[in-house]
């Protein structure tokens, strides 16, 4: 089994953060409507940095697996905004390079090589996104 699916399957059977966050700063649903997906993020915040995220929802192993892989980079993010383009720009072919930090992101460089599938790992990334861009 390559990297990518030992990684996705492993944040798709185990998630660490797939769960809610009862007293969360934001809350923001995020719906893939070519596939169904659907996720709810819970955020903590302070001071436009990300302090605490989970997730709630159903859907693929991909979407799922990398909303659990984007609550576990986040809150290392000094400019969540920047990770976030960062990561969307990558799925979408640019050659981005992660730091250390960030290097599991480097499995998704398979997506870019199936576009009906991009949708599913960016809908996480879309939503948090939209949540910080509102708030």
């Amino acid at each position: 089994m390559s990297l990518y699916k030992e990684t996705l399957m492993k944040h798709f059977r185990n998630p660490e953060y797939k769960r809610d966050i009862p007293d969360s700063d934001f809350r923001k649903d995020g719906v893939n409507p070519s596939c169904g997906d659907s996720i709810t993020l819970y955020a903590k915040c302070d001071c436009n940095k990300v302090k605490d995220l989970t997730y709630t929802g159903n859907g693929c192993a991909i979407s799922m697996a990398s909303a659990d892989i984007l609550c576990s980079v986040i809150k290392d993010a000094e400019a969540p905004m920047e990770l976030i383009d960062d990561f969307i720009n990558f799925i979408n072919g640019e050659d981005i390079t992660f730091n250390d930090k960030f290097t599991v992101l480097e499995v998704f460089k398979e997506m870019q090589q199936y576009p009906a599938r991009k949708s599913c790992a960016l809908l996480p990334w879309k939503t948090i996104k939209a949540l910080l861009t509102e708030n």
